[in-house]
């Protein structure tokens, strides 16, 4: 959690959810992160209630690879390690904003800094992560993988593989 929070804190982008601040509570599992309500819901949902919107999609997605692009060029270097339609809330004009930097990764001078490198979505994860022998690299290449799943996702209106019933048939 220490390493979501000081990776959200680090970015200021138009697409990317801002971090507002950090409570601490007795009474709800200690830390919890405050950022700004979306009434919208994720893209994942709003896409599904704004039927015949392609034009509005590919802004979209301009705007989710402009955030993808400000992580991968921020220095350091921010790998997302997550993305899906899941973890891009919508604002209340329509704007997408990425969220979700559990699984991200800091990259500094060949020094790596993740909060977990052995999990993610596989749906949308590439395919040199699911290997169970090697230890995975998450890289800005496996970020732009999972954003080609997240587009197959917005536009088609489908998970990817969605043929498969479960996780595990990916």
């Amino acid at each position: 959690l220490r390493t979501e929070i000081l990776l959200w804190s680090l970015l200021e982008h138009p697409n990317i959810l801002p971090l507002i601040g950090i409570t601490e509570t007795e009474t709800y599992m200690g830390i919890s992160m405050v950022a700004p309500w979306c009434r919208n819901g994720n893209l994942s949902d709003y896409s599904k209630k704004q039927r015949n919107a392609y034009i509005n999609r590919l802004q979209q997605l301009a705007d989710i690879g402009s955030a993808l692009t400000y992580l991968h060029n921020h220095v350091p270097t921010i790998i997302h390690g997550d993305l899906k339609c899941a973890n891009v809330l919508v604002s209340d004009d329509g704007r997408p904003l990425l969220c979700d930097f559990g699984l991200a990764t800091l990259r500094y001078n060949g020094a790596t800094m993740s909060s977990a490198l052995d999990s993610g979505s596989v749906r949308w994860m590439a395919i040199e992560l699911i290997s169970i022998l090697d230890k995975p690299t998450i890289n800005k290449e496996t970020d732009i993988w999972a954003f080609a799943m997240l587009a197959l996702e917005l536009l088609t209106g489908d998970l990817p593989f969605s043929d498969k019933r479960n996780d595990m048939a990916v």
